[in-house]
């Protein structure tokens, strides 16, 4: 599988299913901007508040054929293996992605486990083995990345910044990114320590010279 990140804001996603696996594709979908729709006849409380509060818009009603049309993510997540089946084959007839609830063989995408600190993301596939084993590989990390990862990247944004404004050469701009890495980052016990802001300056200066 080709890893990739979406950007998903404002974009259309259909979700099929309104039931425990199906809450947690919408949740994902709206903690990252989607304008998100979900079909189903019934549905679980947490997706009827949801409904209520006007995150996602709810149909109260059955898949029927066409329902894919306009959007540009579909996960189906219904209890019905052969309701599933109709929305990817009619997702991958329009040309649309989709993902399908514990049937990889039939999904154009699969969902990694994902683990965040701030805008740092870090994605663990199985290229869709073993999904479980995914989401403990996560675990582990989570556990073993300390949380000053998140101060850590909005520091390298800052710094990637200040590089690309300036008029550093190429191989200047890599050594400032390496020096930045090596001064901050403690590879063996995936340690992040956010330089203050003279030390980042001191060593874009050294990056500067010949």
């Amino acid at each position: 599988m080709l890893p990739i990140m979406l950007d998903v804001r404002g974009r259309r996603c259909l979700v099929v299913g309104a039931g425990r696996v199906a809450l947690g594709k919408a949740r994902a979908l709206l903690a990252q901007g989607a304008a998100v729709t979900l079909i189903a006849p019934d549905a679980c409380p947490d997706v009827v508040a949801l409904a209520r509060s006007g995150d996602l818009e709810w149909k109260a009603r059955p898949y029927a054929l066409g329902d894919v049309a306009g959007f540009r993510l579909v996960f189906a997540a219904t209890d019905s293996r052969a309701v599933n089946a109709q929305v990817a084959a009619e997702a991958e007839a329009a040309g649309i992605w989709a993902n399908v609830a514990d049937t990889p063989e039939i999904c154009a995408f699969a969902m990694p486990a994902v683990l965040r600190r701030g805008a740092l993301e870090v994605a663990v596939g199985t290229s869709s083995t073993a999904p479980f084993a995914a989401a403990r590989v996560r675990d582990l990390l989570d556990q073993s990345l300390d949380r000053g990862w998140e101060a850590w990247l909005e520091v390298a944004a800052a710094f990637r910044e200040v590089v690309v404004q300036s008029e550093l050469s190429p191989e200047a701009r890599r050594r400032a990114y390496d020096a930045f890495v090596a001064a901050t980052l403690q590879p063996g016990e995936l340690i992040a320590r956010p330089p203050l802001p003279a030390e980042a300056e001191a060593i874009l200066r050294r990056s500067e010279a010949p």
